[in-house]
């Protein structure tokens, strides 16, 4: 059985993390199967290439021992370049990270990227699904959570971590408590709730220039990806979840029935 790539803490840490998520750690098979045969690919025509300039130089001249070595030496100079963005990717994999802690968390991932969170400072998660294309053809698709802090900026974590479902969810476990009482709050008190492109108020439910007054919504569902809301004007609201912050706390305002 593979080994989970959750590592959990341990009471010896000074300061104990809750877990940790990562990329890929780089483990023994990587040296047989990447780096072992790359650097074999690289070596034998380069000690071979030395071999035939030795022997031409010392029988031929350095012209003969020239002529005789280049290829070889071209072959291994072409076979290096794979090897290193071979190396590089999988170290920079081996790199990424998200640790949760008691008060937040750190995210370490590609580019050098390094971001320290206090639980308190998260506004909104985004649980989306993004479908990368090339010329129109879809490619992979991939799973994100998105992060929006306090300052605006967004921290975006792929399923390049392959618990990236458990990770969001205890994420959302610390974060939708403290948030969802807040949400009630400032509903009661008549300040609008922004959710992306849908707006709560106290009289209405607005997306874009759709407004639907409370009283005329008649249903609200989430089909295949998308929240639908219904009103008796036969107006019709449709939003994609993948595009609504906090949409877990939307859900759960329209189906407590929030009522001004």
């Amino acid at each position: 059985m593979q080994r989970s790539n959750v590592r959990r803490a341990t009471r010896k840490s000074p300061t104990p993390p809750l877990a940790i998520y990562r990329d890929r750690p780089l483990r023994w098979r990587d040296l047989f199967l990447i780096f072992i045969p790359g650097a074999l690919a690289v070596l034998a025509p380069f000690f071979y290439g030395l071999q035939r300039y030795l022997y031409g130089r010392a029988h031929y001249g350095p012209v003969a021992a020239q002529t005789w070595s280049q290829p070889w030496f071209a072959l291994a100079a072409v076979a290096l370049i794979p090897l290193i963005v071979l190396a590089l990717r999988r170290v920079r994999r081996a790199r990424r990270l998200v640790i949760l802690y008691k008060q937040g968390l750190g995210v370490r991932w590609t580019g050098g990227q390094s971001h320290k969170l206090l639980w308190r400072e998260i506004d909104g998660l985004i649980y989306n699904t993004v479908e990368n294309t090339f010329l129109g053809i879809p490619l992979k698709t991939r799973n994100r959570l998105t992060i929006l802090n306090q300052s605006g900026k967004s921290i975006h974590i792929d399923d390049r971590i392959p618990e990236l479902a458990e990770l969001t969810a205890r994420v959302k476990a610390r974060v939708y408590p403290r948030l969802l009482p807040q949400f009630r709050a400032a509903f009661q008190n008549g300040d609008p709730l922004y959710f992306g492109p849908i707006t709560l108020h106290k009289k209405q439910l607005k997306f874009r220039e759709q407004e639907i007054p409370w009283e005329q919504v008649t249903r609200l569902n989430v089909v295949k990806g998308l929240l639908v809301v219904e009103s008796e004007s036969s107006r019709r609201i449709k939003v994609a979840i993948g595009k609504i912050p906090n949409a877990d706390l939307l859900i759960q305002l329209l189906q407590e029935g929030v009522q001004p």
